[in-house]
């Protein structure tokens, strides 16, 4: 699946223009992200859901408030304060399909809200970013135990390339550990990781993310461009 991010400069566009270039490039997307740390002021957070499920019928729905530890903008020291805006989310009518929450939280934050993702019926995949380097194998071993303790539905792990080919060595992982998910993303950020983007889709991943407009991460591609570059991997 090719995941398209809906930020705030998205978001208005579709709004102002639902027949315009990003809106029809979020038609050609499997899934979409919808980052709540990124949408404009003023837009009520319960409300998006259902207004991207209403433009873009087929996509599937991942929720994120993302941290500046993560490269978002919702206020790192300000972690657990998401958990009553959780709340208000997945107890909305429309509600994402899946709700991301990173693996650093899973003690603190999960906790809190295992009720209301029960409740509510939405799945949630466990994610986590590294800006510095590619992952090793051990690192991904374990937050995959982690994941899978929590009974996780999704996993995704985006790391830092900063050579040519310093993210082959991970293949294989995704391919041994894809099939224990419903969704699997595994990646590499940066221009020398842009075709891990794709590659890691050959090897069992299914889900990766690109762009609508703008990359809001390091070395997305156009989500037009890795729709007709999906088949050579």
């Amino acid at each position: 699946m090719l995941a398209g991010v809906i930020d705030a400069k998205t978001f208005q566009e579709i709004e102002e223009n639902p027949t315009g270039e990003i809106a029809e490039a979020a038609k050609l997307c499997d899934a979409l992200e919808i980052r709540y740390d990124l949408l404009p002021a003023g837009v009520k957070w319960s409300h998006v859901a259902e207004n991207i499920r209403g433009r873009f019928p087929r996509a599937l729905l991942v929720g994120t408030i993302r941290l500046e530890r993560d490269g978002g903008k919702f206020p790192t020291e300000k972690s657990l304060g998401r958990e009553a805006l959780w709340r208000d989310i997945l107890s909305a009518a429309v509600k994402p399909d899946f709700i991301d929450i990173e693996a650093e939280d899973l003690d603190e934050l999960f906790p809190k809200l295992a009720k209301d993702f029960s409740q509510s019926g939405v799945r949630f995949l466990v994610s986590h970013h590294d800006f510095q380097k590619i992952s090793s194998t051990m690192e991904l071993e374990n937050l995959i135990q982690k994941a899978k303790a929590v009974r996780a539905n999704g996993f995704k792990t985006a790391c830092m390339s900063s050579t040519w080919g310093d993210f082959e060595g991970l293949y294989p992982f995704i391919a041994q550990n894809a099939p224990d998910f419903e969704l699997f993303s595994l990646f590499a950020m940066g221009k020398t990781g842009e075709e891990s983007r794709l590659k890691s889709l050959a090897f069992g991943a299914n889900l990766t993310y690109c762009s609508l407009g703008n990359a809001v991460a390091p070395g997305q591609i156009p989500v037009k461009i890795a729709k007709e570059n999906c088949k050579n991997y």
